[in-house]
């Protein structure tokens, strides 16, 4: 069965969550959505711009905010999840602490610090609050799985095997299921045997699950994941390259590669049961856009130069080679399961401008339909959900990063 239909901004049209009387120029305009049934799998096909989405933003003023140059001194803000009562879990990558902060960003408490030990950390990638306010966490380093309860006493870990993804594999983050065990994300072994002229190495990603005890269930699944460039000067992601995404919620798990506008939705035993893809969001790789990033690098690589001249040249180099740079950007960077089943979806932009997120964001509902655009105020980057509101890291003229919890004003009021 295909089911066609069109949303029209002209007429206040709602998208389930909100509403809006035309495009964003104030034109009248449509966004169509087109939905069939393939084998058990729902397609949802969808066409339009996306600034023709009634437009969200966030309060003026935070409702909760730790600043980073004041006690416990955050020094680089990493993963930040919220409990159920508004309180906030805070990793410090700098540290490798994790702090448990009250609902107004006060009380800091510290649940988890650097090393090897149970509730110890040495690289924590990802942080997951579950039902029962139950906190997961992964240690990409340490390949270990960690359990703590909402108040942030240790209560078990999980080992995952290094061979798990394969000999020469890295397992990057791990998710609690709300059926039992654990989701993995790896990313697989490079394509190509090391040799010094500079050429582009493509990857795997893969999704497996665990059970209880770490062992593996079922076989996992495979997606095209990023690239990065291999030669002499070692190896760097592609400022302009793909990058895989993944996140899991309740009983869903949503997936994809980031080079096209391709949204996979699975289950909790990663049966795929709805896709997503929206065309129009193919963009020629610019000149305009190769000269602002290679003078972006050139600032960024201006310490590695004084030290490393040669390195820092082969480096600049490969990243630009003509011949490896791809014809069309990618059409994703990021995207997130939000707390009321919605998908959250960052547009395209180069990893060396990971602050730029001012008008990326944009939101689907769990059917995935278009609901609304995000403004997000400058040098603000976007890193929690709850009902209402978001998490922010927000840079200031010092570069310190200070946390902020704001409002989300869906249209002209607050949710």
């Amino acid at each position: 069965m295909v089911r066609v239909f069109r949303v029209l901004a002209a007429g206040c049209v709602c998208f389930a969550l909100a509403c809006d009387g035309g495009g964003s120029d104030g034109s009248p305009s449509s966004l169509e959505v087109t939905t069939a049934d393939s084998a058990g799998v729902v397609v949802v096909t969808l066409s339009g711009a996306v600034g023709d989405l009634p437009l969200w933003t966030v309060s003026p003023d935070p409702v909760a905010a730790i600043r980073g140059d004041q006690p416990p001194f955050l020094g680089s803000v990493g993963e930040v999840e919220f409990l159920s009562d508004g309180r906030l879990l805070v990793e410090d990558n700098q540290s490798a602490a994790l702090l448990l902060f009250d609902p107004a960003g006060g009380d800091p408490r510290v649940v988890g610090r650097r090393g090897d030990g149970p509730g110890e950390f040495q690289n924590l990638t990802e942080l997951t609050v579950a039902e029962g306010d139950t906190i997961t966490s992964y240690d990409r380093r340490l390949y270990r799985i960690s359990r703590l309860s909402g108040e942030g006493s240790f209560l078990e870990s999980v080992l995952v095997d290094r061979e798990l993804a394969g000999t020469g594999a890295l397992v990057l983050d791990a998710w609690p299921l709300r059926s039992g065990g654990y989701l993995l994300h790896s990313i697989g072994a490079e394509e190509v045997e090391w040799v010094d002229a500079a050429h582009r190495d493509t990857r795997q990603a893969v999704l497996h699950r665990l059970d209880a005890e770490g062992l593996q269930v079922g076989d996992p699944i495979s997606f095209p994941g990023g690239y990065s460039i291999r030669g002499a000067h070692g190896d760097a992601a592609s400022p302009f390259g793909n990058v895989p995404f993944v996140s899991a919620r309740g009983a869903r798990i949503l997936y994809g590669s980031g080079a096209g506008y391709d949204l996979t939705v699975t289950d909790q035993d990663l049966r795929p049961v709805r896709v997503i893809r929206w065309g129009g969001w193919e963009r020629p790789l610019s000149e305009a856009e190769i000269r602002a990033t290679r003078e972006r690098s050139e600032a960024d690589l201006a310490q590695l130069r004084e030290q490393l001249p040669q390195v820092a040249e082969q480096l600049l180099a490969a990243l630009f080679e003509p011949t490896l740079l791809p014809d069309t950007l990618p059409a994703i960077s990021r995207a997130m399961l939000g707390p009321d089943g919605e998908i959250w979806v960052m547009g395209f932009r180069s990893t060396l401008h990971r602050w730029d997120e001012t008008d990326r964001w944009h939101v689907l509902d769990s059917l995935g339909t278009p609901v609304a655009r995000l403004s997000l105020p400058p040098d603000t980057r976007l890193l929690a959900l709850a009902p209402g509101r978001v998490a922010v890291v927000v840079r200031d003229s010092l570069d310190v990063e200070h946390l902020q919890v704001l409002d989300l004003l869906r249209g002209n009021g607050p949710p």
